[in-house]
């Protein structure tokens, strides 16, 4: 007998090892129903799948629910055995080292009161199963069995630095043809205000101009107004004077005046 945080008893027995055609260990007290909880090792996880029954040597096991967890750290574990009305938790849920999963039954392919637990070291991977007791058993304080982590590929690493140099030389290049296209456009931008303010210099300048000449042509206008008033004034006069004296002098005078007005 040994302790497992599985249980959170000292009294479990091992009922079936793990071996190459058993890919679990199956555990049990000797009392049915027992409460399972999330072992010491996994710290947290979340439940991502509930199976509520499976197939075993072409016999389907309805109401036969698996249960998977995968911890913090990127392993798994699954839970079967149990009867759905002893499933804690749900699909989704975050769990917990401590907090309860199941209990041990005798649903599906099972001969007694048990819980089969199974260890994955990635879990989404059946493949990876591994004997569970050195992860759950006698769990109280022991550390968990450690994998050295893989050897850096400095090789790898290195082709990727280079990619990002001449990913950055790339861009910094496309900066600095987009900084001078840039700068030329400022340079067409400042022709164009200049040009623009120019013409409305000149805008000005022909506006005032205009309104001289309007100036000028109304006083124009004026003044041959007054001129054709005296002309008028004058033909009066003189044909006044030429009624009475028929003076060819007057005639002349008349005359020339006519053709002045005419612009002869």
């Amino acid at each position: 007998m040994a302790y497992t945080s599985l249980f959170k008893k000292d009294d479990v027995r091992i009922t079936t090892p793990f071996s190459s055609s058993h890919k679990g260990l199956d555990l049990s007290r000797g009392v049915v129903e027992q409460p399972i909880y999330l072992p010491n090792r996994a710290i947290s996880g979340t439940v991502w799948k509930i199976l509520p029954g499976y197939t075993k040597n072409g016999v389907e096991y309805k109401d036969a629910p698996i249960i998977y967890i995968k911890h913090k750290d990127g392993s798994g574990s699954r839970y079967i055995h149990s009867y759905p009305k002893n499933v804690k938790v749900k699909v989704g849920d975050t769990v917990v080292a401590g907090q309860q999963i199941c209990c041990t039954g005798n649903s599906g392919h099972s001969h007694g009161d048990h819980l089969h637990f199974e260890w994955l070291t990635k879990w989404d991977d059946l493949n990876t199963r591994v004997d569970p007791a050195p992860y759950v058993i006698n769990d109280k304080t022991q550390t968990p069995p450690t994998t050295p982590p893989d050897t850096p590929n400095c090789d790898e690493y290195i082709k990727q630095v280079n990619i990002l140099k001449e990913e950055n030389k790339g861009l910094t290049e496309a900066l600095g043809t987009l900084k001078g296209t840039l700068e030329g456009k400022e340079g067409e931008l400042k022709t164009a205000n200049d040009r623009v303010k120019f013409l409305e210099d000149t805008l000005l300048q022909r506006e005032k101009e205009l309104k001289s000449l309007d100036e000028d042509y109304i006083r124009v206008l004026d003044e041959r107004m007054r001129f054709e008033k005296q002309y008028m004034d004058t033909v009066t006069e003189l044909n006044e004077l030429k009624k009475q004296g028929k003076n060819n002098f007057l005639n002349k005078i008349l005359d020339f005046l006519h053709n002045l007005l005419r612009g002869k």
